[in-house]
């Protein structure tokens, strides 16, 4: 039975089965999100821990606590190292998490354990990513400032208001940000990436399986109950893309206004989506000329013009903390950013490239364990639509087409070259999270193509169902390695 042709305008009111199902699986979605985020909690794994003198391979390198750890709805130290900034800001004034001790021996200020002090010292705050002003020896976190203290300016509200204080009441402060800063956000993105499948969608088959897929197919879910920059940046490029294309109409102002705020926001929270927000900007400039320089640019340029004073006054430094990467700041004395002493090799994630090739790196983040296309398949679909859009009949604007390739080549590219570790401990391939709309648009004339025959169905299953498995595996930590790394892993085809 060949799927049901439908029309292409907003709304389709003419398939009501169609639409209560997608209004089923944003219920769900949502539901589900907020299910992470209320259970939000570090569980310890007995795989991944050792007995305090077992030494002896395969031992994993992490001791089995001898007292019961604090209970924290924190996961990791890449979100713990913006929740320990959020602390300091509303309960001590500063961006300062810690300090290290100074070393008379080696005239120079040290850190590690032992030798910190501060809310990095505490049990359950605790974090690798941070680093170290080599002047005073007071700790940063090596995370961009801005999405943090727009979770501190709710902290304080909280706060103010309820009396919740993080240390006392750590899972109401912390649940209750990731509501805001995710959950709800969320929601407004499946809604608007509903309307953009129902539009341009041209078989039912094609428009659920999209729509399936952009609610539970992709790592915007799994990291919806950890604080990081991933869900937030794709939220907002899904906004840009409905705000420039969704509306044939002359812009208003504050159209023009708030899509300017967006495109720089973009920018603060993933600093390779320039490339994204340069091209839109040059297309509304095209379009819209002089209002396009009156309203949007000038708004554009405020986010960016914030972090970089905020980062300024952060850590008394321009230039973000990761151009900071080879320095002292990173690299002191029981940092875990340290290089290995002279005939010693460092282990694990975060050191890979020290035991493969870059062949094998660009691989493993394209293919292997931590792959685009391994893990959610649905890509390749993408990857089709990419390829021959003529083929598939690519509905969407052209420039928008030309947008979505020039950023995803430009983006992927640039991880490929000049990244090495995957993103640390990580489910999935995290930092290319942001462009998940784009490519979710793209696999939707994909899956029309492919539904009109069985085979095709079932190829659309198949992806669909691998993609759902990679997201969900990581049941209650995004922060953990992905099923095809651990299959790997157990196997013995890798050893970092």
């Amino acid at each position: 039975m060949q799927p049901t042709r439908i029309d292409s305008e907003f709304g389709s009111p003419n398939n009501t089965t169609r639409s209560t199902a997608m209004t089923l699986l944003t219920v769900a979605t949502l539901a589900w999100v907020v299910a992470r985020i209320g259970n939000a909690e570090l569980v310890l794994e007995p795989s991944l821990h050792r007995n305090v003198h077992e030494t002896s391979p395969p031992a994993p390198s992490r001791n089995w606590p001898t007292t019961r750890p604090q209970p924290m709805p924190t996961f990791s130290s890449n979100d713990r190292s913006r929740w320990a900034t959020v602390r300091a800001l509303v309960d001590h004034g500063t961006f300062v998490i810690g300090e290290g001790t100074f070393d008379p021996e080696l005239q120079r200020y040290r850190g590690g354990a032992g030798f910190e002090r501060g809310i990095i010292a505490e049990d359950g705050w605790g974090t690798v990513d941070k680093m170290m002003d080599p002047k005073t020896g007071r700790f940063y976190s090596t995370k961009p400032p801005l999405l943090t203290l727009l979770a501190a300016i709710e902290y304080a509200a909280l706060k103010s208001l309820l009396g919740w204080s993080i240390t006392e009441h750590p899972h109401r402060v912390v649940k209750t940000i990731l509501l805001t800063i995710n959950a709800f956000p969320l929601l407004g993105y499946l809604w608007l990436f509903r309307r953009w499948v129902e539009r341009y969608g041209k078989t039912d088959w094609g428009i659920l399986i999209t729509f399936a897929s952009g609610c539970l197919g992709t790592f915007l879910t799994t990291f919806s109950n950890t604080l990081t920059n991933h869900v937030p940046a794709a939220v907002v490029t899904m906004a840009i893309i409905h705000g420039v294309w969704g509306n044939d109409e002359k812009p208003t102002r504050g159209r023009l206004i708030t899509i300017g705020l967006f495109l720089g926001f973009l920018v603060c929270l993933e600093l390779p989506a320039a490339i994204f927000s340069l091209l839109v900007a040059l297309y509304f400039i095209h379009r819209h000329g002089s209002l396009a320089w009156r309203w949007t640019l000038p708004t554009a340029a405020l986010p960016i013009v914030f972090l970089l004073i905020l980062n300024r006054s952060s850590i008394g430094e321009w230039l973000p903390a990761y151009s900071k990467v080879s320095s002292e700041w990173y690299r002191y004395p029981g940092s875990h950013w340290m290089p290995a002493p002279p005939g010693q090799v460092k282990n694990g994630i975060d050191w890979a490239w020290l035991h493969e090739s870059r062949a094998a790196y660009v691989f493993h983040f394209l293919f292997g364990h931590h792959g685009w296309f391994s893990l959610t398949p649905i890509w390749l679909g993408s990857l089709m639509s990419f390829a021959a859009p003529r083929r598939v009949g690519w509905p969407f604007p052209r420039f928008l087409y030309a947008v979505a390739v020039s950023v995803s080549v430009v983006v992927i590219g640039f991880y490929l070259i000049w990244s090495n570790n995957y993103g640390g401990w990580t489910s999935g391939p995290r930092w290319l999270m942001w462009l998940t709309p784009i490519w979710l648009l793209a696999w939707l004339p994909a899956a029309d193509r492919l539904s009109h025959t069985r085979g095709g169905r079932a190829i659309s299953l198949a992806v669909f169902a691998v993609s759902v498995f990679s997201c969900a595996f990581p049941t209650w930590n995004p922060w953990r390695h992905p099923w095809l790394y651990q299959v790997m892993e157990s196997a013995g085809w890798i050893r970092y």
